[in-house]
């Protein structure tokens, strides 16, 4: 009956880092795309500054977007 015991909760501890490992996993992929959006949304910024500073015409503005 102890042996029982003693492999149920070996099982539930593999269980739980299973579980945390994967949690961390989905945590870090979401932070890396967030991070990679805002880095396209900064260098897009940084094209529409550029285009407005040299005044493109709005055609030629759009076209780039």
């Amino acid at each position: 009956m102890q042996c029982v015991a003693t492999v149920m909760m070996l099982a539930g501890v593999v269980f739980f880092g299973i579980l945390i490992g994967s949690l961390g996993e989905i945590v870090q992929h979401a932070s890396t795309r967030a991070r990679q959006a805002q880095m396209f949304r900064r260098k897009f910024e940084d094209v529409e500054a550029w285009m407005r500073m040299r005044r493109l015409p709005k055609f030629t503005q759009k076209k780039i977007r």
